[in-house]
């Protein structure tokens, strides 16, 4: 399975709320977004690896609500947006690191 051409476009809103309250991932749009995300989706642990797969559809998964991910690994609406937060941070961290290059 090639992750690169199964993976769905990422969402780039700053900031934006969504209905369950949490927000969504903030990254920035560049040649190296798609390496960043594989970066930090290897360095992840497996709830952070569902989070990018069921926000992007990285892997080809599914794209879900936010209320079917809390559900689906169990966490409360506080979790997941910092979990998201946390992500994002990451993968802009890899993207301005690459840039830099």
């Amino acid at each position: 399975l090639d992750v690169r051409t199964k993976m769905r476009p990422i969402v780039t809103d700053a900031g934006t709320e969504t209905d369950e309250g949490s927000s969504t991932l903030q990254v920035e749009s560049s040649d190296y977004t798609q390496d960043a995300l594989d970066y930090v989706y290897a360095e992840s642990d497996r709830n952070d690896k569902k989070i990018l797969e069921y926000t992007v559809g990285y892997g080809g998964a599914p794209v879900l609500s936010n209320d079917l991910i809390m559900k689906k690994l169990r966490l409360t609406p506080v979790q997941l947006s910092r979990r998201k937060a946390r992500l994002s941070l990451r993968i802009n961290e890899v993207i301005d690191g690459l840039s830099a290059v």
